[in-house]
C-alpha cells in the first residue's frame, strides 16, 4: 500500500519518499512550491563616501514536497546529486543544476537606468545588466548557466552578480506519517505528504551603476515555455493528482490573462484609486519600467537577444507567484565599460537623482512577512453552524515587520471566480465590528484590504496583525457536485470518498461511503487536497519621518503613496508568501484544542506581541485548554475541559529549535501536579522560550531585531477513538517578539526624578492643586540664575546618549520666522529659549523675550530634529524625504561618551533690568491708580510674563549604530499629542517629561504718585530699586505732641496666587503708645488684573495637548496687603524722632534654598521700608518791637500811657506752619499798673 511505502520514522536522510512522484517538464519544476517566502536587506554601508559596500542580501524561505532521490538532513544543504542531471548541462554546472531543477533558482535582475545612450532600445526607465544572451531556455543567469564573459562587457561576472541555485539549508523534513498511535509527531504536514523546509541566502554584489534589483523564484529550465496553469505552486486537482490544489489554476489564469504578478497590493487609505494605481507590478508594467527590461527583445543596437517570455510582462509573470521582489537602488558612478547604455566616457547618461550622492536609499529593509507556510483547518460540527460571530473556518493573525521602521499593509490578492465551487477559496482579511445589541462579529474589510500598521503600532487593533481567514462558507449545503460554495474540506472528502451522496449535519456528522470509520478513517494518505494563498506586504516609507505640520505635510507617513514616476518617491518594496492549508476532520464529537490566556482559562484572547529585554532569558507563556464540542461560547462562563491529552508544535514553517518547548518535539507538560494530571485534564502550560536557555542571552547587537513564531495546539487520539475523535490542530498562534534594549532615562539631579531615574509624586500641582503627570515644578526667582539640571544615563554601555529640551508649544503669531516641530501654541505663548521681544501686553507691559538658554552637552542642538537629510545641500527645517535608519545626525548633536550620562541644563535668569519675565512700574507713566486709598498705591508693582513648559526626552545613538529602527514606531504620528511627538526617529527614548518655569518674585512696597503710601523720601520712589537699608528711601514724618498721625503700608505680590503678609520690625521696633492694624489683605478686582498663565490639567491628560495662553487674573484675594500704624505722641516725646519699619512676605516657599537669601520655608521676605516719625517741640521768633534774641529799652513817661506791642510766631519744622498755637504772656516783672492791651 502507499502507506506501507511511505511510512518512514524520524531519519537523517529521506530517500524516495514521495508515493507519486510528480515529474515536472523543461520550464517546470519537478517540486511543487507549498509555500515560501523572499525578503532583503541592504549593506548599511552601500553608498559610503569612502568604503561603500553595494550588497543586497536575500534570504529565500521554501517548503517543497519531497522529491525522490535527493537527501534531506536537518541543518546541512540539500543534495540532489544522485538524481538524473537535466538534459543540456555539462560539467560542474550539472551539481547546480540537479538541485535547479527540482528546486528552483533564486533569480536576480540588476538593473541599469534606460537613457537616450541605449540606440534604439525599447525600454523606457531600466535594462537588466546581466541577461542569458542566447540561452532562450532560462529565466536569468545562475551558475548553471554562468559564462565567464557575457558579450559587451569587458569584466568577468561573478557568481556573487548573479542568481542563485536554491540549494538550500535543510530546517525541518516532514514526512507521510499518520500514526495509529495518534498524530502527535511535528514532522508530519499532511498525511500522505512528504515535504522540506530551507532556507536560502544570497549576498549580491551590485554593480556601481545599479539603480535597482528584482528577484524572484524561477523554475529551471526554458524561459519561454509555459509553466502551464499551476505556475510553481501544485496541480490542479483531478481525481488522480496528489498532492493537489483546487485553486491554483483560476490564480494563475487570471495572473497570464491580465499581464500582471499577483504581487499587488491595494491601498487602505485610498480605495478610489485602488485599481490604477494601487497594483505595485502592473504599475510597473504600465510605466513600462521592469518588466519591459526582463522582456525586450534587442539591447540596444548591438542586436543582443533577450528571451522575450512570449509576455509582455517578461519572465517573471510566467512563474508569479514567485515571492518576487524589487528592491529600489541608487548609482554610485557610470560604469563605461558598458558602452551600450552608457555610451562614450562622460556622457552622463543618468539623471542626478539617480545617483547615491543625490538620492541616496531610504529602504533598507524589506518588509518580512512571517506566517505558517501550511496549516491545518480542523473541520468540526461547528463548521455546519451558520454562526455569524465567527467564521465557518477559524481565524489567525498575519504577522509582517520592518526594520526601517515603516507603515506596512497587507493584502490577500487571491483570485475569487463570481460563481463556481471555487468563489470562496480566497483569504479574508477581517476586523471586528459592534453590533447594536452590544456584541461583535467579524466582517471582512472588503475590496481585500486589509489593515495598515506599524510594528507595535499604538492602536491595538493593528499590533497584532491582520485578521485572515480562509475558506469562508456561508453555506450550509454539503454536496459539492452542485453547492457552488462548497469549501475545501468537503471537496477533499468528496474526491478521498468519491460519494455519490456525501453529507454532514450537526447531528449526524458526515455521512456516505466509508466515511469516517474506525479503520478507514477521513484523513488517511490519500486525500492531499491543498488550498493555496498569496498574502502580500507592502512598505510605506517616510517622506519625513518628523512630520511637521507647520510645513504642510498632509500626512504622517509619504501621501499614501508607494509609487511615483519621480525619483524621489521611489523605493517601497513589496514582498509576497505563498501558504497553503489542507482539511482534516476532528471527528463527530471533537475539536482541536484552544489556546487562552492563562491555564484552565477559558479566555482566548491571547497576547500578540511580546518584548523580550536583552540579557535576560526570553520566555513566552503559552496557554492551552481543550474544551469539549459543545462549548461554543469560549470567552465567559465555566468551560470543561475535554481530558484529552493535548500538546503543542511549531507550526509549519517554523523549525524547531532544541528544548525550545517544555520537551521536544511537542510539549505535554502542565503546570498541575503531575504531567498525566494536566493532560487528563485537558489543560496545559507550555511556554516557549526564544534563544539562549542561559547566558549569554540576546545581547547589544539584537536590539530592534524582531521574530515570529507560530505554534498550534493539538489534541491526541488513537484509531480506535475514530470517529468520535480523530487527532486534529488548532490553526496557528503566531506571536511577534522583538529583543529591546534599555532606554535611557533621567536620574536626579533632574528634576522629578530620583537617583534611579523613577518619577518623583507630587512634582508638579496645576491652579486647583491636581497632580500632573509627566511633570515637575521648577521655579525661576526673579534675579537669581536658575540652572535646571538634565542629567540621563543608558544602563547599556554601548550607547551613547543625549538629551534634548525645546519649547514644544508656542503662539506662532508672535514670530516672523515658521515654527519647526513645535505646537501652535495658545495666544501670546513664547518660545521660552528666544530673546526677541514681544508685543505689549496691555495692562501687564511689554516685555523682552525669556532668552533662557541650553549649556553643557548637547546645547548646540536648537530643534527638536536631530537627524541629518543625508544630503549635501539639503537643510534643515526644509523637508527632507532622505532619511533612513543609516542616516547620520546633525553636526549640532552631540552625544556624550558611552557609559557616561549625559548633562545638559537650562539657564534663565528674570530680571527687571532685562524685563525678560518680570516688569516693574518704575515710571509715573507706568503707575495706574485705580480711585484712591491703598487701591491707588500702583507705582512700583511688578509684573510677571506666563509661566513656561518646556519638554526635553534622552535620547541613544542606538539606530544608528546598529542601523536598524530599535526606538518607537511612528514616533510623531497624529494620534500622539503634539507634546509626546520624541522625534526619536528610530532610536531609543525616555518618555517626554516636562518642566513648568514658574517665575517667582518677592513682594514689594507700592506707593501712589506723591510717594504718600507706603511712605518713600520725596521724588526717591521711582529711583528705589530695594529700599531696605537704604535710608536715603525714607519718608521723615514731623508730628507734634498729643498729636495723631496714620501712616499705611500697602504691598503686592506679582504672583496672583500667593498671599502678603506685612510685619512691624522687632528692630527698631515701635515707640511707645504706637498701634499697628496688623497685615490685612486687599481684593484687587478688573481694574488691577494680575498676569499669568491659567495652569489646570486636562481632560485627557496626558494624550492631550495644553494649549497655554497667556491671561489676566481680574481678581485676587490677598496678593496686595496693608498695615496701617497709628500714634499720639506725649510731651514727653517733644524732640525725639521714631524709626519704625515694616517687611512685607508671601507665602510661597518655591524659591528657598534656590538662591535667594530672603527665601524662607515659610515663604519669601521681600523689601523692607522704613519711616522716621520726628516729635518737633515749641519754637518761636518775637516780632514787632520786641527783638528776637536781646532786651529791649522803652522810655515810658509819666502820665503819659507807654503802649509795648510784644508779638511772636511759632516756626514750624520742615516748613509746617501753625504746628503749635502760640501764646503772648507778661511775666511779674511788669509794672503794677501795667495792663495788657
Amino acid at each position: 500500500t502507499c502507506r506501507e511505502n511511505c511510512e518512514m520514522r524520524l531519519s537523517i536522510c529521506f530517500v524516495a519518499f514521495l508515493c507519486l512522484n510528480f515529474e515536472g517538464s523543461l520550464g517546470d519544476l519537478k517540486a511543487s512550491l507549498i509555500g515560501g517566502s523572499l525578503s532583503w536587506q541592504v549593506d548599511p554601508k552601500f553608498h559610503d563616501a569612502t568604503s561603500p559596500s553595494r550588497t543586497v542580501t536575500f534570504t529565500l524561505t521554501t517548503l517543497f514536497n519531497q522529491v525522490s532521490g535527493c537527501t534531506y538532513t536537518e541543518g546541512r544543504t540539500v543534495d540532489c546529486s544522485a538524481t538524473t542531471a537535466p538534459t543540456g548541462c555539462s560539467g560542474s554546472a550539472c551539481d547546480a543544476a540537479k538541485t535547479a531543477i527540482n528546486f528552483g533558482t533564486l533569480c536576480i535582475a540588476q538593473l541599469q537606468y534606460c537613457s537616450s545612450q541605449n540606440q534604439g532600445s525599447k525600454c523606457t526607465q531600466f535594462i537588466t545588466k546581466y541577461w542569458p544572451e542566447g540561452l532562450d531556455n532560462f529565466h536569468c543567469l545562475s551558475e548553471v548557466n554562468m559564462p565567464k564573459n557575457l558579450t559587451g562587457f569587458s569584466k568577468p561576472i561573478t557568481s556573487s552578480q548573479i542568481g542563485k541555485t536554491n540549494a538550500f539549508t535543510v530546517q525541518t523534513v516532514y514526512s507521510t506519517v499518520c500514526s495509529s498511535g495518534g498524530d502527535v509527531s511535528h514532522f508530519k504536514l499532511g498525511c500522505g505528504t512528504s515535504a522540506v523546509l530551507g532556507t536560502l541566502t544570497h549576498t549580491v554584489t551590485v554593480d556601481d551603476d545599479v539603480v535597482g534589483v528584482v528577484a524572484w523564484l524561477a523554475p529551471y529550465g526554458s524561459a519561454t515555455t509555459s509553466l502551464g496553469a499551476k505556475g510553481m505552486l501544485f496541480p490542479a486537482c483531478t481525481d488522480s493528482a496528489a498532492p493537489c490544489s483546487v485553486n491554483v489554476a483560476d490564480q494563475v489564469a487570471r495572473i497570464q490573462a491580465s499581464d500582471q504578478s499577483a504581487s499587488y497590493i491595494s491601498t487602505e487609505f485610498d480605495p478610489v484609486t485602488t485599481e490604477a494605481m494601487g497594483l505595485f507590478w502592473k504599475r510597473w508594467w504600465s510605466m513600462t519600467d521592469i518588466t519591459d527590461a526582463m522582456a525586450w527583445v534587442e539591447r540596444g543596437g548591438s542586436g543582443l537577444a533577450y528571451p522575450s517570455c512570449k509576455m509582455k510582462v517578461g519572465c517573471l509573470a510566467l512563474a508569479s507567484p514567485a515571492l518576487e521582489t524589487f528592491v529600489a537602488l541608487c548609482a554610485n558612478r557610470i560604469d563605461y565599460s558598458d558602452p551600450v547604455v552608457h555610451g562614450a566616457v562622460g556622457s552622463n547618461p543618468y539623471p542626478a537623482d539617480a545617483m547615491c550622492a543625490n538620492q541616496p536609499i531610504k529602504n533598507y529593509y524589506s518588509p518580512v512577512s512571517a506566517a505558517p507556510l501550511a496549516m491545518e483547518v480542523a473541520i468540526t460540527l461547528n463548521s455546519f453552524q451558520s454562526n455569524t460571530a465567527v467564521p465557518r473556518h477559524p481565524y489567525f493573525y498575519l504577522h509582517s515587520y520592518d526594520l526601517d521602521g515603516h507603515q506596512m499593509q497587507q493584502r490577500m490578492p487571491q483570485y475569487r471566480l463570481t460563481t463556481g465551487f471555487n468563489k470562496n477559496l480566497g483569504g479574508t482579511c477581517l476586523q471586528w465590528v459592534k453590533l447594536a445589541d452590544g456584541t461583535s462579529r467579524l466582517v471582512p474589510l472588503g475590496s481585500a484590504f486589509c489593515k495598515s500598521f506599524f510594528d507595535w503600532d499604538r492602536d491595538t487593533s493593528r499590533a497584532s496583525g491582520n485578521i485572515v481567514s480562509l475558506n469562508v462558507s456561508d453555506s450550509q449545503a454539503a454536496n459539492y457536485r452542485s453547492d457552488p460554495y462548497a469549501p475545501l474540506w468537503l471537496q477533499s472528502f468528496a474526491r478521498l470518498n468519491n460519494p455519490t451522496a456525501f453529507t454532514c449535519t450537526l447531528s449526524g456528522g458526515c455521512g456516505g461511503s466509508s466515511v469516517c470509520s474506525s479503520t478507514t478513517g477521513c484523513n488517511d494518505d490519500t486525500a492531499q487536497v491543498y488550498a493555496q494563498y498569496i498574502a502580500t506586504t507592502v512598505d510605506y516609507m517616510y517622506t519625513d519621518v518628523d512630520n511637521p505640520q507647520s510645513l504642510g505635510s498632509t500626512s504622517h507617513i509619504a501621501t499614501e503613496a508607494w509609487w511615483g514616476s519621480a525619483w524621489g518617491a521611489r523605493g517601497s518594496s513589496t514582498v509576497q508568501n505563498v501558504l497553503a492549508a489542507y482539511p482534516r476532520f476532528a471527528g463527530t464529537a471533537n475539536q482541536p484544542p484552544s489556546f487562552v490566556k492563562s491555564q484552565f482559562s477559558s479566555d482566548t484572547n491571547v497576547s500578540l506581541t511580546y518584548t523580550c529585554a536583552i540579557g535576560a532569558k526570553c520566555v513566552i507563556p503559552l496557554f492551552v485548554n481543550d474544551f469539549v464540542l459543545n462549548a461554543t461560547t469560549l470567552a465567559s462562563g465555566a468551560v470543561i475541559p475535554s481530558g484529552h491529552a493535548v500538546g503543542v508544535k511549531m507550526a509549519v514553517g517554523f523549525a524547531v529549535v532544541s528544548d525550545a518547548l517544555n520537551e521536544q518535539p511537542y510539549c505535554t507538560r502542565g503546570a498541575a501536579a503531575s504531567s498525566a494530571i494536566a493532560a487528563s485534564q485537558g489543560a496545559l502550560s507550555c511556554p516557549y522560550r526564544l534563544g539562549a536557555s542561559s547566558a549569554p542571552f540576546y545581547g547589544d547587537a539584537d536590539i530592534g531585531t524582531v521574530f515570529v513564531r507560530c505554534f498550534v495546539a493539538f489534541d491526541s487520539h488513537v484509531d480506535t477513538e475514530k470517529p468520535g475523535a480523530i487527532s486534529s490542530q488548532s490553526l496557528p498562534l503566531c506571536v511577534k517578539i522583538m529583543i529591546t534594549g534599555p532606554r535611557p532615562a533621567f536620574v536626579a539631579p533632574t528634576p522629578g526624578f530620583d537617583a534611579l531615574g523613577g518619577l518623583l509624586p507630587g512634582a508638579s500641582f496645576d491652579d486647583n492643586g491636581q497632580s500632573y503627570t509627566l511633570r515637575a515644578d521648577v521655579p525661576a526667582c526673579e534675579g537669581y540664575a536658575l540652572q535646571m539640571p538634565l542629567v540621563a544615563q543608558s544602563a547599556n554601555a554601548n550607547d551613547q546618549v543625549r538629551i534634548f529640551v525645546g519649547d514644544w508649544d508656542v503662539d506662532p503669531s508672535l514670530y516672523s520666522t515658521p515654527l519647526y516641530l513645535q505646537a501652535a501654541g495658545g495666544p501670546g505663548n513664547p518660545d521660552f529659549f528666544s530673546n526677541l521681544s514681544l508685543p505689549s501686553r496691555g495692562v501687564c507691559g511689554q516685555f523682552g523675550g525669556y532668552g533662557a538658554v541650553r549649556q553643557g552637552n548637547n546645547s548646540a542642538q536648537q530643534t527638536v530634529a536631530a537627524v541629518a537629510c543625508g544630503l549635501a545641500g539639503k537643510v534643515l527645517p526644509t523637508s527632507c524625504a532622505w532619511r533612513s535608519v543609516v542616516t547620520d545626525y546633525l553636526p549640532s548633536v552631540y552625544y556624550a561618551p558611552p557609559g557616561s550620562p549625559a548633562q545638559l541644563s537650562v539657564s534663565y535668569t528674570p530680571s527687571t533690568t532685562l524685563g525678560n519675565g518680570v516688569l516693574v512700574r518704575n515710571q509715573p507713566s507706568l503707575c495706574q491708580p485705580v480711585g484712591s486709598g491703598p487701591l491707588a498705591a500702583t507705582c512700583r508693582q511688578k509684573q510677571l510674563n506666563m509661566d513656561q513648559v518646556v519638554c526635553g526626552a534622552a535620547y541613544s545613538n542606538t539606530r544608528r549604530r546598529l542601523n536598524r529602527w530599535v526606538g518607537q514606531r511612528n514616533p510623531n504620528g497624529p494620534d500622539l499629542a503634539w507634546w509626546r511627538r520624541d522625534h526619536s526617529n528610530g532610536d531609543l527614548a525616555s518618555d517626554v517629561f516636562c518642566w513648568r518655569v514658574r517665575l517667582q518674585s518677592p513682594p514689594v512696597f507700592v506707593t501712589d504718585l506723591s510717594g504718600l503710601s507706603t511712605p518713600f523720601a520725596q521724588n526717591r520712589w521711582q529711583l528705589t530699586v530695594d529700599p531696605t537699608g537704604d535710608s536715603s528711601a525714607y519718608r521723615h514724618v514731623p508730628l507734634r505732641f498729643n498729636e495723631t498721625v496714620r501712616i499705611t503700608f500697602v504691598a503686592q505680590d506679582p504672583n496672583p496666587s500667593d498671599s502678603v503678609m506685612l510685619f512691624l520690625l522687632e528692630n527698631p521696633g515701635m515707640p511707645r503708645g504706637m498701634v499697628s492694624s496688623g497685615s490685612r489683605c486687599i481684593a484687587t478686582g478688573s481694574a488691577q488684573p494680575a498676569c499669568k498663565a491659567t495652569d489646570r490639567v486636562p481632560t485627557g491628560w496626558p494624550n492631550v495637548d495644553q494649549a497655554v495662553s497667556f491671561d489676566t487674573v481680574n481678581s485676587t484675594s490677598c496678593s496686595k496687603a496693608q498695615l496701617t500704624l497709628s500714634w499720639s505722641p506725649t510731651a514727653a516725646a517733644v524732640g525725639s524722632s521714631a524709626m519704625v519699619c515694616v517687611a512685607a512676605r508671601d507665602d510661597s516657599t518655591q524659591c528657598f534654598g534656590k538662591g535667594p537669601p530672603r527665601a524662607t520655608q515659610q515663604g519669601w521676605w521681600g523689601e523692607q521700608q522704613c519711616v522716621v516719625l520726628d516729635v518737633v517741640g515749641s519754637s518761636f521768633r518775637w516780632q514787632g518791637q520786641v527783638v528776637d534774641g536781646a532786651d529791649t529799652a522803652m522810655s515810658a513817661y509819666v502820665g503819659c500811657t507807654a503802649l509795648v506791642q510784644a508779638a511772636a510766631a511759632g516756626l514750624p519744622p520742615a516748613g509746617d506752619p501753625g504746628l503749635y498755637p502760640v501764646v503772648v504772656s507778661l511775666d511779674a516783672t511788669a509794672p503794677p499798673a501795667g495792663l495788657p492791651p
